[in-house]
């Protein structure tokens, strides 16, 4: 089974599209949005009209649990809030109805699936859990694996046999242009192997082979494969609003079978991207995330 993940759109049509594209050219069986398809970016309505017309199941994420409920809009800082009155506006009765119907928490192909934090948070976040607290995270779920968004940061977390926890860091995949090596990487991808970055690993945990190579002029690939006997909790960035410094959208691709989690970066035309945040009135600090 091939699972795609997604997660935080934020109403950014141009990159959701391309983003389906190229899905597209991968043999999948499923995808799945772990939420904040809108927020910030001005089509949340055409955003959440593809998510149905492709069968994207998706969880509730905090943007929409605030539509949905205004008195969440408290949890929310000022300029947020601005945000989320825009999207109101822009949303239509069937827009809302969509946000209505989506679920905290799916569990589905033996995983969890929440946008902020299990069991079943769309508002908490995982940098909350950094330092001693680390290892609670994987008393909040039962499941091997687990993906969560909200950060808008790509992250692997894995639990060993002993239950020590670790970070495995992804390498700075962020080319000077689409397509781009970052220098150090190799293109080949040789099944075992670490090319161009050391996994951060807690006593008596495991590195994971890590792969990295270019699937097209506009798509940059990292796959990894988990252990077997390791639980995992997958953050899997952004496809519309990075804040990693990479402006293209991102999302992986879960393989049960070969047990590879692949992160796909894929470019689009961010500066059409910006126009049509600025025309919009959406506001400077979200245009500027757009890179």
């Amino acid at each position: 089974m091939r699972l795609v993940v997604l997660s935080d759109i934020h109403g950014n049509l141009g990159a959701f599209e391309a983003v389906l594209a190229d899905i597209a050219t991968q043999d999948v069986d499923d995808i799945i949005s772990l939420g904040d398809n809108v927020g910030y970016g001005p089509d949340p309505g055409p955003v959440l009209r593809l998510l149905r017309e492709h069968g994207i199941d998706s969880v509730l994420g905090n943007h929409e649990a605030a539509i949905a409920d205004r008195r969440r809009r408290r949890r929310f800082n000022s300029q947020s809030r601005e945000a989320l009155d825009l999207t109101e506006a822009w949303l239509d009765a069937d827009g809302r109805a969509c946000i209505a119907s989506m679920p905290p928490v799916l569990l589905r192909h033996r995983c969890r699936f929440v946008h902020g934090m299990p069991p079943d948070s769309p508002f908490t976040y995982l940098f909350e859990f950094m330092g001693r607290r680390l290892p609670k995270v994987f008393t909040l779920f039962a499941e091997a694996l687990c993906f969560v968004g909200h950060t808008h940061d790509l992250e692997v977390l894995r639990c060993d046999e002993t239950g020590a926890v670790a970070s495995v860091l992804l390498p700075q995949a962020s080319p000077d242009v689409a397509g781009q090596m970052p220098r150090g990487a190799s293109s080949g991808a040789s099944s075992g192997a670490l090319h161009g970055t050391t996994l951060e690993t807690s006593p008596g945990a495991q590195s994971e082979a890590l792969t990295l190579s270019t699937a097209s002029p506009r798509v940059t690939v990292q796959t990894l494969v988990l252990d077997t006997g390791a639980r995992h909790l997958v953050n899997v960035g952004s496809v519309g609003q990075p804040r990693d410094g990479d402006p293209r959208a991102k999302y992986v691709v879960w393989d049960d079978t070969a047990r590879t989690l692949t992160v796909r970066r894929v470019a689009y035309d961010v500066a059409a991207a910006v126009r049509r945040f600025a025309e919009a009135g959406v506001a400077q600090r979200y245009i500027d995330r757009l890179g």
